[in-house]
């Protein structure tokens, strides 16, 4: 069970950063002006999410689950399942604000 254990781990880790590079990737498109608003703000969003929740599922795979009841396991997946959602959202904000100051600052250049 340790090894099964190590595996979904290095799995689940191995995810997360292939996400944040993707993600990192999704950013540097929307620097350069090749993705537009609303395609971005969708696929940091969903990156976002799928990061947030290999991280809990990596976490999850190394707890204690023996003396958890039905009640105590859909908790913690709605307790995940939420985090997620908010910090994909905020994800995906940061993304649409920080997108927002770009266009804003190449617009001032291109005046003067």
């Amino acid at each position: 069970m340790y090894y099964i254990r190590i595996g979904i781990s290095i799995i689940f880790t191995i995810g997360f950063f292939t996400l944040n590079m993707y993600l990192l990737w999704i950013s540097m498109k929307v620097a350069t002006h090749l993705i537009d608003r609303k395609e971005a703000m969708r696929k940091s969003f969903v990156i976002s999410f799928a990061t947030w929740m290999s991280m809990f599922f990596a976490y999850l795979v190394w707890q204690d689950v023996s003396g958890w009841n039905l009640t105590q396991f859909i908790m913690v997946i709605i307790l995940t399942t939420g985090v997620s959602i908010i910090a994909a959202f905020l994800t995906a904000l940061g993304l649409w604000h920080w997108k927002n100051k770009i266009y804003l600052y190449s617009s001032v250049v291109k005046q003067k």
